[in-house]
């Protein structure tokens, strides 16, 4: 009996396991103008949206305004910056010295919903070695909202679901046999 148990255990681990897997989130920054400045940069604004995902630490789906002394930059594109878990960077060619954005993200988590103070920064690039290295920016504290995705409207397992749940009715047979042949000698 006590195999029996530990076996169904295992069944109910392998069904679990595959649907346990975290959706990473649509984060909004709200238009949130500059409140402290450094630097050349005397006004400044930053906007827009970022797909996070902080299982893996990676920006996807970036679509991120930043205004910077009047001129604005669109910046569709993003990178972990320095420790790889505090700050996430939003840089516009990088190269040419443009606007960059940053946000720190050590709270922004899978599960979505209201973050606020999160410290949000626009900056220019002094670029060296091809890093962008900012001395010139704008910080302000924003109250960011994070979406999770509509569920599909049709909820179709892919094959490997389809995997795990044949490898766990195979392990549901073969339990089910062996106790059946416990039993019968």
């Amino acid at each position: 009996m006590k195999r029996f148990l530990a076996a169904l255990m295992v069944v109910g681990g392998l069904l679990v396991a595959g649907w346990a897997n975290a959706t990473p989130v649509t984060w909004t920054i709200p238009a949130t103008t500059m409140t402290s400045f450094i630097g050349t940069v005397t006004s400044g604004s930053i906007s827009g949206t970022f797909v996070w995902d902080a299982d893996t630490l990676t920006a996807s789906n970036v679509n991120v305004t930043v205004v910077l002394n009047g001129t604005t930059t669109l910046i569709t594109s993003a990178a972990p910056n320095y420790t790889q878990t505090s700050l996430i960077v939003f840089t516009n060619n990088v190269t040419s010295g443009q606007s960059t954005g940053w946000v720190r993200y050590t709270t922004l988590q899978n599960s979505g919903g209201t973050v606020p103070g999160v410290i949000v920064l626009a900056g220019l690039c002094n670029v060296s070695g091809g890093t962008c290295n900012s001395t010139d920016y704008g910080s302000a504290n924003a109250t960011l909202t994070g979406q999770l995705p509509s569920p599909s409207p049709s909820a179709v397992p892919t094959l490997s679901e389809w995997t795990q749940l044949l490898l766990a009715l195979m392990a549901i047979t073969i339990v089910g046999w062996h106790f059946h042949r416990e039993r019968s000698y």
